[in-house]
C-alpha cells in the first residue's frame, strides 16, 4: 500500500498504518482477531481510525463502526481492512508491540520517517518485510495549491480531502466562526480510510489561519 506515503510537510508525530487480512491466509475467526486489534487501538489511545477505505471513527458512532466491520469481515473479510494514523513515535512503538504480541497474522504497514520506523523495529525485534519510498511530486508543480494546504489535503491518501475545502475551513477560522479543532474534525470526516492526522490538522489550520491571504 502507497497511498499514505506522499505526505507533505513535517513528518514528525504522524504514523499512518494498516492492517490487513488476506481471504484464505489469515482470515479464519477474523471477526476475533479484529475486535483484539480494536483493543489495542482503545488501549494506546489512537483517535482516529476506519476500515476498507468506507468509514472511520467521526462519520458513525464507534458501535455503529464495530458493528459495520464485524459484518463486513464475516461477509467479505478482504475488505475489513483496518486503517488509522499515531500521533507519536511512542504511541506507534506500544502500538506495534502490543499487535506483535498479540500474534494474530495479519499484515501491518506503517508510514513515517524511515529512521524513526527502523529504529521502533529494531527495538521491538522486527525485521521489515519490505519497504516503498516516496519520490516526491514530478511534473507541472506550479499548478498544485500552495504547499501549507498540500501538507492539509495529502493526510488523505485517496485524494478526498479538497483543497477548496481547507480554504473555506480557513476563512472560517479567520473570521472566527469555526475552530482550528472543528475545522480539522470537518476534514478529517472526508478521509474515508481514517489516515488523517486531526491533530496535526488542527496545528496546520491554526497556523496557516494566522497568514495572510494570497
Amino acid at each position: 500500500m502507497t497511498h499514505t506515503l506522499h505526505r507533505f510537510g513535517d513528518r514528525r508525530n504522524d504514523f499512518p498504518w494498516l492492517i490487513t487480512p488476506r481471504e484464505g491466509v489469515n482470515t479464519d475467526n477474523l471477526p476475533e482477531k479484529l475486535d483484539r486489534v480494536i483493543q489495542i487501538i482503545d488501549r494506546v489511545g489512537i483517535r482516529m481510525w476506519g476500515f476498507g477505505a468506507c468509514k472511520n471513527i467521526l462519520m458513525a458512532s464507534r458501535e455503529q463502526l464495530v458493528k459495520e466491520l464485524m459484518e463486513v469481515a464475516q461477509k467479505s473479510p478482504a475488505r475489513a481492512r483496518l486503517r488509522g494514523v499515531c500521533t507519536s513515535k511512542e504511541q506507534l512503538k506500544e502500538f506495534i508491540r502490543e499487535l506483535k504480541e498479540a500474534n494474530l497474522g495479519l499484515s501491518v504497514t506503517v508510514s513515517g520517517l524511515i529512521e524513526e520506523i527502523f529504529d521502533i523495529c529494531k527495538e521491538l525485534g522486527i525485521k521489515p518485510h519490505s519497504i516503498n519510498l516516496s519520490l516526491g511530486v514530478w511534473g507541472r508543480r506550479e499548478l498544485l495549491p500552495k504547499e501549507g494546504i498540500l501538507e492539509i489535503t495529502t493526510m488523505c491518501g485517496h485524494g478526498l480531502v479538497s483543497p477548496r475545502l481547507v480554504e473555506y475551513v480557513l476563512n472560517e477560522i479567520r473570521h472566527g466562526r469555526m475552530t482550528p479543532k472543528a475545522g480539522a474534525t470537518l476534514l478529517a470526516r472526508q478521509c474515508t480510510c481514517g489516515v488523517f492526522n486531526v491533530e496535526r490538522a488542527e496545528k496546520l489550520l491554526g497556523k496557516l489561519s494566522k497568514e495572510t491571504k494570497t
